[in-house]
This record gives structure tokens, sequence and C-alpha cells, in this order.
């Protein structure tokens, strides 16, 4: 899941804009998975995955601040 992006200013800038697109996307499916389980479906280990990926795309937004 390691993505690479230039070590520019620009490469951050679309580094972090990446990441919080996939965050967003992440966060949307959390809602849906969610709503299902007030219906009964509950999907404990998808929760669980999406949560380390928007842990991980969090750090990298934070590296490449650095940047």
């Amino acid at each position: 899941m390691t993505i690479e992006f230039e070590s520019t200013p620009e490469g951050a800038r679309q580094g972090m804009t990446h990441h919080q697109r996939k965050i967003r996307e992440l966060l949307e499916e959390e809602t849906a998975i969610c709503e299902d389980a007030l219906e009964g479906e509950y999907n404990q280990g998808r929760l669980d995955e999406i949560h380390k990926e928007i842990a991980y795309r969090e750090s990298q937004i934070e590296k490449l601040k650095v940047k």
C-alpha cells in the first residue's frame, strides 16, 4: 500500500490530496457499514481494516507535511 510521491512541494501537495481523498472514501464506507449495522448486518473486520488504513494515511500526510 506504500505510495511514493516526488520530494518536491508539489509532489507533497499531490500526496496529501491523494491521501485525504482516500480517507474521505474510507469514512463514507465506514458510515455505510454502520448504517447496515442498524439493519443487523455488521462487519467488524472491515471496520478494523478501515481504521488501520485511515491511521496509515494520516501518518503519511504528516510525513508529507515535513517535506
